[in-house]
């Protein structure tokens, strides 16, 4: 996921909904752009209250939170996005808009490791 986070144009933008993640997200991302003599940049954004509902098992409404707010951040938005939680993909997919997300990112690189495609 990183490696294509990293291989996004800037200016890049990473969504999350969990407050509790974003810093370790963040340090292993820096890690890796720091490893690779990347001096890339992006913008957080966390979609506020949504995680509370995931956790209180209304997976529901975390999903229509999350896809309103995409789409408002779409509409109007000069960054490339990527998602940072796998929570949020099924939300992510039913934007028109190309969003990076962790899934796929992770998908593509099994098909690399076993030479599938």
């Amino acid at each position: 996921f990183f490696k294509a986070v990293a291989q996004l144009p800037s200016p890049k933008k990473l969504i999350f909904t969990n407050p509790e993640t974003v810093k370790g997200t963040t340090k292993r991302l820096n890690e890796y752009l720091y490893k690779q003599n990347s001096l890339n940049s992006y913008l957080i954004e966390i979609i506020p209250n949504a995680f509370n509902y995931l956790m209180d098992g209304n997976t529901k409404l975390h999903n229509e939170i999350v896809f309103t707010k995409l789409s408002e951040i779409t509409k109007d938005n000069t960054n490339y996005l990527a998602i940072a939680q796998l929570s949020m993909v099924e939300a992510g997919e039913n934007i028109h808009t190309e969003i990076l997300n962790p899934l796929s990112s992770l998908i593509e690189e099994i098909i690399l490791k076993l030479k599938l495609s």
